[in-house]
């Protein structure tokens, strides 16, 4: 018993000081922006936007890994701020692995502040908190006391004890971002972003602790080749430990109507992530809806269990724009 203890305590601890377990993990990295960096609340052309992002990793294999997340912001206007707004979020984040349903649960309330904006240039910063819960189900454990020779009895005791089955924990999390247009033909975005989680009870054994910091920076430059065409990159690197991800994308976008209020566009490229996988992404923008799919190919020695396929990937995300009044009323000459 005490080895089958020791095996689980093991792989959980692992699991969760591991980068995917830290964050939630995405490959389409600017789905969800309020995932990516705090300081992007409220950056969007419109009232309210919300978007939801679902990811289902290894369904071929018996661990299998799904991340949602659930999120909206909006921008509230700030007395004597010189016409600012504060841009303010809600983000619900769930990770589901495994036969012990391992997951966790996070609430995060963001908020970002513009510090400086002008017509080629803009710069916020955001902070974020939240509280986040980790758990599994151990009735779902098969131990060697539930085996009576050849055959598993589930009605059998297990013979273990377990004092906690989940752990909660705060987390924080900080940003700048930046956007430049020097001409018509380019524009530059990017970010950084540090984030800290805190554990503050002991679980399946272990202390209390702190995870590393989870630092990173995104860069997102858009080129437009033609009236119709786009370009755009997007990078993703992020450190926390001894842990490392670096993930590139690059897509193609055309614009059926520009229109800021009622774009049109449809969109297909790809992102890579470093030793891991190749992901062909396709996108489609109508008016206020805006929808993405991938699919991860595994490029590391883990295709052997996944036969190469790492899972589908979806988002989907609206923005409500209200028409205001007009700044002021005429009335018809003739009345």
């Amino acid at each position: 018993m005490r080895n089958m203890r020791c095996w689980l305590t093991g792989i959980l601890l692992f699991l969760a000081t591991g980068l995917h377990a830290q964050d939630l993990h995405f490959t389409q990295v600017a789905a969800q922006p309020l995932w990516l960096n705090p300081a992007l609340t409220g950056d969007f052309f419109g009232h309210v936007r919300g978007g939801l992002t679902f990811r289902d990793q290894w369904a071929s294999v018996p661990v299998p890994w799904r991340t949602f997340t659930l999120g909206a912001d909006t921008r509230l206007a700030l007395p004597f701020a010189g016409g600012r707004q504060l841009g303010l979020g809600i983000l619900l984040g769930s990770d589901q692995a495994g036969e012990l349903d391992y997951g966790q649960t996070s609430v995060r309330l963001a908020t970002a502040l513009p510090l400086a904006e002008g017509s080629h240039y803009a710069l916020r910063a955001g902070m974020a908190v939240g509280v986040l819960q980790q758990r599994f189900d151990p009735a779902r454990l098969q131990m060697p006391a539930q085996f009576d020779g050849d055959l598993f009895d589930p009605d059998l005791p297990t013979g273990e004890s377990w004092q906690a089955t989940s752990i909660s924990g705060l987390e924080w999390h900080g940003g700048v971002w930046l956007r430049l247009s020097p001409n018509d033909a380019l524009h530059l975005s990017g970010g950084l972003f540090a984030a800290r989680m805190r554990f503050a009870r002991r679980y399946l054994g272990a202390q209390a602790f702190r995870r590393p910091w989870r630092t990173g920076v995104h860069l997102h430059p858009t080129w437009t080749l033609t009236p119709s065409l786009d370009l755009q990159a997007n990078l993703l690197a992020q450190w926390q430990g001894p842990y490392r991800e670096m993930i590139v994308g690059l897509l193609a976008r055309y614009w059926l109507m520009r229109n800021p209020a009622a774009p049109v566009q449809a969109g297909a490229g790809f992102y890579f992530r470093k030793g891991d996988a190749f992901a062909p992404a396709f996108e489609l923008q109508w008016h206020a809806w805006e929808a993405g799919f991938s699919y991860d190919l595994h490029l590391s020695p883990f295709r052997s269990a996944t036969h190469a396929r790492g899972g589908p990937e979806w988002f989907l995300r609206y923005t409500l724009r209200l028409v205001g009044p007009p700044p002021a009323y005429r009335g018809c000459p003739l009345f």
